[in-house]
């Protein structure tokens, strides 16, 4: 009877080491969950390889990301007749969901020095497709992925012919995507009198779920 208990104790044990070492072994290296057959005998590198992909689902599927960067130039960047700026293209080896973001750089001139002064907006949205035709002109989108400048109409933009006013600025969204290509759009639009975007870095990290969340204020 203390025999068999022994045996028992011993072999818990070996099998929680063979989980520690899997565990940290698996994240090395490819992992897949083996089915195994009545008679078949157990190797440290088969439950390796299966308590690592077991962990590996656990923290939340498979990682991937996409990203790239564009400078900043001063006269490129401009809003195209297809209503964007950039666009992010991937290939994604699985359907699912990624979250999207863009960082970026908006130079742009207003009226101030003219005789009619005027207030004006720099526009930027994240889409599947180009241009903003789902963002109503001359109103707040309440979209995400959307973001927006006001230019006051006094607000100095250009000294002579130097460089105009920057300001940085970052819009992200949640995207359901396709197994192969796809793209992602940083749409442009403003009544300025002009606006050019650069320094961009376009991400896209792909995701399990998406819940849906809440924000509020204050």
């Amino acid at each position: 009877m203390q025999t068999s208990f022994f045996k028992k104790l011993l072999y818990v044990t070996i099998v929680a080491v063979v989980m520690v070492v899997g565990l940290r072994s698996g994240f090395s290296q490819e992992a897949s969950v083996k089915v195994f057959k009545s008679g078949d005998v157990l190797t440290a590198d088969d439950l390796n390889s299966s308590f690592a992909a077991l962990a590996g689902a656990a923290s939340g599927g498979i990682p991937y990301v996409w990203s790239n960067y564009q400078p900043v130039v001063q006269y490129e960047g401009a809003i195209q007749p297809d209503g964007h700026i950039a666009r992010l293209t991937f290939t994604s080896p699985v359907d699912g969901l990624v979250w999207a973001t863009a960082s970026y750089e908006i130079r742009f001139r207003n009226t101030f020095d003219s005789t009619a002064p005027a207030q004006c907006r720099v526009e930027s949205l994240l889409g599947l497709t180009p241009g903003m035709s789902t963002c109503g002109a001359n109103t707040n989108c309440v979209l995400t992925g959307y973001a927006q400048n006001a230019i006051n109409a006094n607000l100095p933009t250009q000294l002579g012919g130097g460089a105009w006013l920057g300001i940085s600025q970052t819009a992200s969204r949640v995207f359901a995507i396709k197994k192969g290509e796809n793209v992602i759009y940083l749409n442009g639009r403003t009544d300025c009198a002009d606006a050019n975007w650069g320094g961009i870095t376009m991400t896209a990290i792909y995701v399990k779920q998406a819940p849906q969340a809440t924000i509020s204020m204050p």
